[in-house]
């Protein structure tokens, strides 16, 4: 039976949200111990402070989280005999350690590890950000060369597939709509492609990657980037490709996957952008001109027929 939206709709949790009484219960029990398996405590004599966001796709489990400091432990009790399914964790604030099998691996900001769920393990993180999946070993092992072996090693952080991977995760983790199993298969994919090339992918499951999780997640953090951008004039697809280390070329590439180009993607935000700014009352005082520019808009005249164009109203009946 096909899978329907709601079941890969984003959990978030935050301990803040919590009576302090009950914040350690409920984040080991809930989100520890049944959608996690593993035991949540803080560090040292602070009270627990925990942001958590977790989504389930077909096979994986990803998420972020955010803390001060806390330790996540899977002790023998919570593993299960019938999953065999891999850890991986990135480290994006300051440093963590991971102890397992017998090994010791520091992490610092950007660097990952992959652990076995068959095995003990506790991760200290101390003022941390990180992203995790949880992955099935049939779904990984295809695409890694002896997998095993990878396991408990320190990834450093000068790998392309983890730079994109947070930005890609967080997309995933935030409000992005699955509107259909097919799509939420898709990322689970990207996410499994990129994992693999991180770890150590085989030569097919490298070439495999390149062509489809590497592509989809170098185009999200693209995005991103012109999304950030939109306010500047002097935003074109060179300055991009140069702040990406990528040809114009490639980017208009990645585009035209989506049936798009720069330029029209660039207009499009730009005009919702403009088109949320007029719906919102905090913006009532501001002036046409004055919302134009700050979308990145030089030229108010065209501004106002690109609007009428997409909207079938000027700006200013738009607003009224």
């Amino acid at each position: 039976m096909a899978m329907a939206e709601a079941d890969f709709a984003p959990v978030r949790f935050s301990t803040a949200d919590l009576p302090a009484r009950e914040r350690i219960p409920i984040a080991r029990e809930v989100f520890g111990r049944q959608m996690m398996g593993i035991d949540i405590e803080p560090l040292g004599d602070r009270p627990l402070q925990l942001d958590m966001t977790i989504r389930r796709l077909p096979a994986l489990r990803v998420g972020t989280m955010s803390s001060p400091g806390v330790r996540l432990m899977r002790s023998p009790e919570l593993i299960a005999d019938d999953e065999d399914v891999f850890s991986f964790a990135m480290e994006l604030g300051q440093t963590s350690n991971a102890s397992s099998r017998d090994r010791d691996v520091t992490l610092g900001a950007g660097d990952a590890v992959l652990m076995h769920s068959m095995a003990p393990c506790v991760t200290t993180h101390r003022g941390s950000r990180f992203v995790a999946a949880v992955i099935p070993r049939t779904a990984l092992a295809p695409l890694v060369a002896n997998v095993d072996d990878r396991v408990m090693r320190s990834i450093p952080a000068d790998n392309e597939a983890l730079r994109l991977l947070p930005v890609y995760l967080r997309t995933v983790c935030g409000d992005m709509p699955m509107t259909s199993s097919g799509l939420a298969l898709a990322v689970e994919n990207h996410v499994l492609d990129l994992v693999a090339l991180a770890v150590g992918a085989t030569r097919d499951g490298t070439a495999q990657a390149k062509s489809r999780g590497l592509a989809a997640a170098r185009l999200a953090v693209i995005k991103t980037d012109i999304l950030a951008n939109l306010g500047r004039r002097d935003l074109s697809i060179d300055l991009i490709a140069d702040r990406h280390g990528l040809s114009a070329r490639h980017i208009r590439r990645l585009l035209s996957a989506e049936d798009t180009s720069f330029s029209d993607f660039v207009l499009e935000q730009r005009l919702m952008r403009a088109y949320r700014m007029l719906s919102n009352p905090r913006h009532a005082k501001r002036s046409i001109s004055a919302v134009a520019y700050e979308c990145g808009f030089g030229d108010l005249s065209y501004f106002n027929r690109c609007f009428r164009r997409r909207f079938g109203a000027s700006p200013r009946e738009f607003r009224h």
